[in-house]
């Protein structure tokens, strides 16, 4: 039983962060470990432009693989307000699946009082012992089990994301007021999920609270560049994106403002918190079509595509 509680915190943890980093689907049950861990994410890399609907298996005709979860498929998390839920769904049905298999097991350990179960457990017991032993660890361990994946799911993806934006104090109204609003904005605005998020690193409050002449042109100029990681700059309304933006952050510049009061960051807020945004917003991150196109070179010429191997694993190095 303390196996299955362990397997599943640990893959809760795992997938919560992922799902921060953005990566196109692949949490499935054929790559669930016991120990949380998986390093099976296909051809597909990393998310350029934020889609949480986008489905990187043209095989994949439920949408099994999305983010958030498609209006085909049953919710089976309400609780996680906010959090694309897809992907815990499938952690969720894995978990559901180790307990399935084990509990016979589990229920023996239940009805020994918690104690270890013995060689031979199992023989000369009746199938319809073996069905209670297995109804008992599905009504105990099972409600636990969710409570498990709620909790440590919403609470390590919020972790995720303050360290993403490099926020210390936390605050229950985040993920309503700073999370979800973000995430919204880079999928409406069409941008590069880890360009924006690495940019904001360098977001600092005296571009937004400055005078009334530099101030506008330094906030000006950051929202630009906000709004280059947009690979479809023609179907964009800059003036009203720059609008939505300017909001934005200075929502987001208060909430700086309220870590800087708590005084967690030292004498140097701006550079403390600059260092602590670029350690956990990588300047490389793996793209498509440059994985894409390593695995092509590899495959057509082994010594030319392992010297193109090499250069993109020294681009990727610190």
């Amino acid at each position: 039983m303390a196996g299955v509680r362990i397997h599943t915190r640990c893959n809760q943890y795992g997938q919560a962060s992922l799902q921060v980093i953005a990566p196109c689907g692949y949490l499935i049950s054929d790559n669930v470990s016991i120990a949380g861990l998986t390093i099976d994410y296909g051809p597909y890399a990393f998310m350029d432009v934020f889609d949480p609907h986008h489905i990187c298996n043209d095989s994949d005709q439920e949408g099994v693989l999305t983010m958030r979860v498609p209006s085909s498929l049953p919710v089976l998390l309400p609780c996680l307000t906010g959090i694309p839920q897809q992907q815990p769904n499938m952690i969720l049905y894995a978990c559901r699946a180790l307990l399935d298999a084990l509990a016979p097991l589990i229920g023996t350990e239940i009805a020994l009082g918690k104690k270890a179960v013995q060689r031979s457990w199992v023989d000369n017991v009746s199938d319809k012992t073996v069905s209670e032993w297995r109804a008992a660890a599905i009504k105990e361990v099972g409600s636990m089990m969710n409570q498990i994946i709620e909790s440590a799911c919403a609470s390590e993806y919020g972790m995720a994301l303050h360290r993403r934006l490099a926020l210390r104090r936390v605050d229950p109204s985040d993920q309503r007021s700073i999370f979800r609003p973000l995430l919204d904005m880079i999928e409406n605005h069409r941008l590069d999920f880890h360009v924006t998020f690495r940019r904001l690193a360098f977001f600092r409050l005296h571009i937004l609270r400055g005078d009334a002449d530099s101030g506008a042109t330094a906030l000006e100029g950051f929202i630009a560049g906000l709004l280059e990681g947009t690979p479809e700059s023609e179907r964009l309304d800059t003036g009203r994106a720059a609008e939505k933006w300017h909001a934005r952050l200075d929502t987001f510049a208060a909430r700086i403002e309220s870590d800087k009061t708590s005084g967690e960051w030292g004498e140097d807020f701006d550079e403390a918190r600059k260092r602590a945004a670029m350690a956990a917003n990588p300047r490389f991150v793996l793209r498509q079509l440059m994985l894409e196109g390593v695995i092509e070179n590899i495959g057509d010429d082994p010594a030319t595509g392992k010297h193109v191997l090499g250069k993109v694993m020294q681009v990727s190095s610190p």
